[in-house]
């Protein structure tokens, strides 16, 4: 089974208040984790770039520690990706980082992502639908952001990749089990590492840890050389510009490409 790293999974992103509106997870049982638990094949969403005293911990002054949720019963949501080559251009793709990704904590208080989106609407409406079958994933509220990258995976194994026994669908399940465990870590712990944190201990607990099977026998081969899926991962060739998430923007916008552009 391919080990996850720090650096990806439906990754990502900036928080943009200290305040946040709670969301509800259904759960039957609230577990600490003791130990280290074996890392999940399918990555979670990473922590990256966010505001001060939002994402604080370890003696900091901010939460230490938060408690999983883990969500049972728990059903997926999925919505397989549409690809859209003429979408967006490759001048776009970069507009939209600079505007949308790079540091959305400036960028959507201050419009420029909002501006964006209304002068090139076509791209903008790929990149990061509403329903979030897009590369594109805004969550709670637009309090941060991660890459689907289930979808990407999905589109570019086109042919043998579908329904529920394809590796894009069911990672995208065993993704989901995660952030709808830790999600309280962001809502109510008010910290993006300890989300990620939380993520890597809670795929392979409870009802999660179901998901994580199933994914990797979906998902075989999948990061072996030559695979298409490898596009949706970063490169280690690629600069890691972003803080605290080693990626690139290399990495976002062939990830946003995979959808809304052409090679």
């Amino acid at each position: 089974m391919v080990k996850a790293s720090s650096a990806s999974g439906l990754v990502l992103a900036a928080l943009l208040s200290a305040t946040f509106v709670v969301v509800a997870c259904s759960s039957s049982a609230d577990s600490e984790f003791p130990g280290d638990p074996p890392k999940p094949d399918a990555e979670p969403d990473s922590p990256g770039s966010f505001l001060p005293d939002s994402g604080k911990a370890d003696g900091e002054g901010g939460a230490t520690s938060c408690t999983p949720k883990l969500p049972d019963p728990f059903t997926p949501a999925w919505k397989a990706p549409t690809k859209n080559a003429a979408a967006c251009t490759g001048p776009e793709l970069a507009l939209y980082y600079a505007a949308c990704v790079k540091d959305p904590a400036k960028t959507e208080a201050d419009g420029t992502c909002a501006k964006f989106k209304t002068d090139h609407a076509t791209c903008g409406a790929c990149a990061e639908p509403d329903d979030k079958s897009g590369p594109i994933q805004w969550q709670v509220g637009r309090k941060f952001l991660t890459l689907n990258i289930a979808g990407c995976i999905a589109l570019e194994q086109e042919g043998t990749d579908a329904g529920a026994s394809g590796c894009g669908e069911a990672y995208n399940a065993a993704v989901q089990c995660g952030r709808q465990s830790c999600i309280s870590c962001v809502t109510e712990a008010n910290s993006l590492p300890l989300f990620y944190d939380c993520q890597k201990k809670v795929g392979m607990q409870g009802i999660c840890k179901s998901y994580e099977t199933a994914q990797s026998t979906a998902c075989q081969g999948y990061k072996n050389a030559g695979s298409p899926a490898l596009e949706c991962f970063p490169k280690g060739s690629e600069p890691t510009e972003l803080a605290m998430t080693g990626l690139s923007e290399s990495f976002y916008t062939r990830v946003v490409g995979v959808t809304c552009s052409t090679p």
